[in-house]
């Protein structure tokens, strides 16, 4: 269960037959807004800005399955791929995680969407182009260990997560280069970077 980022009235929980869920706590009346196809993936929500829930899937089954990163605006159901994962016919599930996501979490300021792989790569993409920027590498052995888990420090400029780089468990933070925060602008309505 999660409490939206933006409206104090709305809570999110993982559910049946779907996936996704909110209540609204006012009339206590539980809504799906995002009735995945039989056998999708639907995993890792997280709330972001605008009222839009995050999460990750895909329709490939195991052992090869496909994962996009996913955004849903729960005014208008919209669904929008954010980072594309990847499938391909005869692939190695061990390549195909290299370009799957996993966890994700969007920045406060609404500008990153931050995903991890099996391999714990995290990968930023742009709230609004998409656009993928590769931020660092490694963070996890394919098959051992846990993912990194991404998450945020609230001013939106440094992802924290976790880290198998130098052997047992260590708590990372990655800052943002300055150059790609300049680039890159606030989706929220009438906010632009600075």
């Amino acid at each position: 269960m999660q409490w939206s980022v933006t409206n104090p009235h709305w809570l999110s929980f993982a559910g049946a037959p779907y996936r996704l869920w909110v209540v609204d706590i006012r009339d206590r009346k539980p809504w799906c807004p995002y009735k995945e196809l039989p056998d999708e993936l639907v995993t890792h929500e997280s709330w972001w800005v605008n009222d839009q829930l995050i999460f990750c899937g895909g329709v490939q089954p195991k052992p090869t399955e496909e994962s996009h990163v996913k955004v849903i605006d729960l005014h208008s159901g919209t669904v929008r791929i954010i980072g594309a994962g990847s499938w391909w016919p005869g692939a190695a599930p061990k390549d195909v995680a290299k370009r799957n996501w996993w966890h994700t979490s969007g920045s406060p300021d609404g500008r990153w969407i931050a995903a991890d792989n099996w391999h714990g790569d995290i990968m930023l993409f742009e709230g609004k182009t998409t656009r993928p920027h590769l931020l660092t590498t490694n963070h996890r052995t394919y098959g051992g260990g846990e993912h990194p888990e991404v998450g945020w420090d609230r001013k939106g400029r440094q992802v924290v997560f976790g880290s198998h780089k130098i052997g047992g468990m260590t708590v990372c933070v990655a800052t943002i280069p300055a150059a790609w925060q300049s680039e890159v602008t606030d989706i929220r309505v009438g906010l632009e970077a600075k």
